[in-house]
């Protein structure tokens, strides 16, 4: 009789933990490298279109590739550790801009707002990469 494994369908908390490493490792080291790389007052046109669209296309590659590696189906995943990362990111600059008196110049409530915004469209770019990695997977991988 043939058996055919059924896909997982639950929430598996090992592949936020890889999604996490990766976009750690694969999408803010690279932004860390790019705005490091030019003096503050001045990035170069290159600089700041390449952190322009690693910004965007980072989160649904790294998605994408979690989703194909993925045992399962692992959609939810990428999506929660993209939002973590977002987050970390929006606390890492609330903590920098109070400890250095920036905080007359930008206001806690706009962080917060554009913080939310990012974590929203930054679930959905990774939603839809991990759809796209699975659909890959499909597709492409011998069962």
């Amino acid at each position: 009789m043939d058996e055919q494994a059924t896909p997982v369908k639950k929430f598996q908390w090992k592949w936020v933990g890889i999604s996490m490493a990766s976009y750690l490792l694969f999408y803010m080291l690279p932004i860390a490298v790019i705005v490091h790389s030019y003096s503050p007052g001045d990035p170069s046109v290159m600089a700041r279109t390449v952190l322009a669209v690693w910004s965007f296309a980072g989160i649904f590659i790294i998605a994408a590739i979690v989703g194909y590696v993925s045992e399962g189906v692992t959609l939810w995943e990428p999506a929660c550790s993209a939002a973590s990362v977002i987050v970390l990111l929006g606390v890492y600059f609330a903590v920098h801009i109070l400890s250095s008196g920036l905080y007359v110049e930008v206001r806690m409530s706009r962080l917060f707002r554009e913080t939310l915004v990012m974590v929203i469209v930054f679930i959905l770019l990774s939603l839809l990469g991990a759809w796209f990695g699975e659909r890959a997977q499909k597709l492409w991988r011998q069962q």
